[in-house]
């Protein structure tokens, strides 16, 4: 039994339709407001539930950029895949005692999970590669099959609810990551096909990565565009195909977690940069474009300089419809700048449905 999911299928198709909206919606911006945007790496994708694939367009959607608490969103896929994982252990191992359910998890997973990203499992302690399971599940025992049935621990669902909402809160950040550990949610998402090891380009290395605690551990770090190196880096195309596998209620399996897992960042709707400014950029009650699923990613660049990101799910309320955008290194992140970002993706739907 293995620790990983298969690879999950890429849901973004380049679309030319999206292509001449995108291209519209950046021509009708002043130059002020491209001068924002130009270099900005983005993602749009229209959501069509059901269809296979969604039409995508943006700009230097390859390009792997350190995205700051961005990065939170796979830690928690990686935490409901694991999820996913023990459930079926249960079933494997039958009656057993709640000290050989979990010691049943470090036999059956742990040696995949250490050989998995040998980058991690070469520069970092033993320990800080495999989860913790004990912190990260409890388990309530079938009375008449003995067969357990696990869930994540109070402390851990809470830690993890705190770490989407609010961007600033590392301690619960750092307890979820000490809690999963580097080797499972890096080795889940190059599994799952979000992350690549190529060569022969300059950034052989390319999809989403977090190896990092923005605390004491030693951190694995990439190249990336914008910092030289990080520990926490996407591009926005597979952050926005990981959202569509969510929209799609894919990830971790069809009857999986992707519900609870949309449910989570429905909750943090109202918290997104659209939302921050005063009065909001996209206000929710008068807006034709609202926010209905969000994380942000605020941090500092070695130079000391600010970028934002964001992935989100948009809805156009004129057409009912919803829209996947994922955004990385927008300087700084004034309202100005904000609005600029904005007027792009608006434009880009706007020409897309008319």
């Amino acid at each position: 039994m293995q620790p990983f999911p298969d690879p999950y299928p890429t849901i973004l198709s380049p679309d030319a339709t999206m292509d001449g909206a995108f291209s519209t919606a950046m021509d009708q911006l002043s130059g002020a407001d491209q001068d924002v945007v130009r270099l900005m790496p983005i993602t749009i994708a229209h959501v069509r539930q059901g269809a296979g694939s969604y039409e995508t367009s943006g700009q230097f959607e390859t390009e792997e950029d350190y995205s700051a608490s961005l990065l939170k969103v796979p830690i928690m896929y990686a935490a409901f895949e694991l999820l996913r994982n023990m459930v079926n252990l249960g079933f494997q191992l039958g009656d057993v005692t709640t000290d050989e359910y979990f010691q049943g998890a470090r036999d059956t997973f742990n040696d995949a999970i250490f050989s998995a990203v040998p980058l991690i499992s070469n520069t970092v302690e033993r320990d800080h590669v495999l989860p913790d399971y004990e912190n990260l599940f409890q388990t309530q025992k079938d009375p008449t099959t003995g067969v357990h049935t696990p869930s994540f621990t109070d402390a851990f669902a809470q830690n993890l609810d705190t770490m989407l909402r609010d961007a600033h809160a590392l301690g619960a950040a750092i307890a979820c990551i000490h809690a999963l550990r580097f080797g499972y949610t890096n080795g889940a998402l190059a599994a799952g096909g979000l992350f690549r090891e190529g060569a022969g380009t300059a950034f052989p290395l390319n999809g989403i990565w977090n190896a990092g605690d923005f605390s004491s551990w030693t951190d694995v770090v990439i190249p990336v565009t914008n910092d030289v190196t990080s520990a926490q880096a996407t591009t926005t195309s597979d952050m926005a195909n990981l959202y569509a596998l969510l929209t799609e209620e894919i990830l971790t399996g069809v009857g999986g977690f992707s519900p609870q897992m949309l449910g989570l960042l429905a909750l943090n709707a109202n918290n997104g940069w659209f939302n921050a400014t005063t009065p909001p950029i996209w206000d929710p009650a008068t807006s034709n474009v609202t926010v209905s699923h969000t994380k942000v990613g605020e941090g500092k660049l070695k130079t000391g300089q600010f970028v934002l990101s964001e992935g989100i799910i948009v809805h156009e309320q004129a057409h009912g419809a919803d829209f996947i955008v994922v955004y990385q290194d927008l300087r700084d992140g004034s309202p100005t700048e904000l609005t600029a970002v904005a007027r792009l993706i608006e434009n880009t739907i706007d020409a897309f449905l008319a």
